[in-house]
């Protein structure tokens, strides 16, 4: 969607703090977003109905491996991995990596000490035999393609929907800014009341901008209004 589109319908929301937050909660529900995307010809995603591929039930894993952490193979029976295991406990002192300095070079390789969590601990694994992975291939295989050929699908879909998840992230964004602002309005216009208090109207704003340096959007607003509107009460600007 184009910058310009979503300023616009941001304007129409409104440009006073206060106004808006008075309203944040439902500006800020995807009923709202929904009402103005539709205003605006922009398509909205399903609410209710998911969509998922129908894969081929697969048969379940029939083997289980073990494994010992620091070496790369696997191992059928649960005796001889725990044989390495414990060798493994035997050599630790002398088990060490190598390694290198990028800056330095691959053919200057250095012994480096490994962490003990870095090997020796058991881990199992559930795999297929060959014989049962054979009769499987074919499943898998065609279990892939569909969820490859969904996934194009779903994310060629997806993109028309971009437009819509751009204007919510917009609106959102925009209500909270709102938000934050009316607050700093709310601390200035108070602030602005004491001045006035102490002061003489015209220096009290003079004052005002020189030493709290509000921004120029409060100081329209304030000026428009003639009133400070806030949840601290009213006070009249003369």
């Amino acid at each position: 969607m184009i910058d310009e589109k979503i300023q616009e319908i941001l304007d129409g929301i409104g440009t006073i703090p206060f106004e808006i937050r008075k309203k944040a909660d439902y500006y800020l529900s995807n009923e709202f977003v929904e009402r103005i995307a539709i205003e605006h010809g922009i398509a909205i995603p399903s609410k209710n109905i998911t969509y998922s591929p129908i894969y081929s039930e697969v048969p379940p894993f029939d083997k289980i491996v073990w494994n010992i952490n620091g070496f790369s193979y696997d191992f059928i029976n649960k005796e001889a991995a725990l044989k390495l295991q414990s060798l493994l406990e035997e050599l630790s002192n002398d088990i060490c990596d190598t390694t290198y300095d990028s800056g330095v070079g691959y053919d200057h390789k250095y012994i480096e000490n490994v962490p003990n969590a870095y090997y020796g601990r058991l881990n199992s694994s559930k795999v297929y035999s060959r014989k049962v992975y054979l009769e499987t291939k074919a499943i898998l295989i065609s279990n892939k393609r569909i969820k490859n050929a969904f996934n194009e699908a779903k994310g060629e879909k997806e993109e028309k929907y971009e437009d819509y998840d751009e204007l919510n992230k917009a609106i959102k964004y925009f209500v909270s800014a709102a938000m934050f602002t009316a607050s700093q309005w709310d601390m200035l216009s108070e602030k602005f009341a004491r001045y006035r208090e102490v002061l003489e109207p015209e220096i009290a704003m003079t004052s005002f901008l020189s030493v709290e340096k509000p921004d120029a959007k409060f100081i329209e607003w304030l000026k428009a209004e003639k009133t400070i509107e806030s949840e601290n009460g009213n006070q009249a600007i003369e």
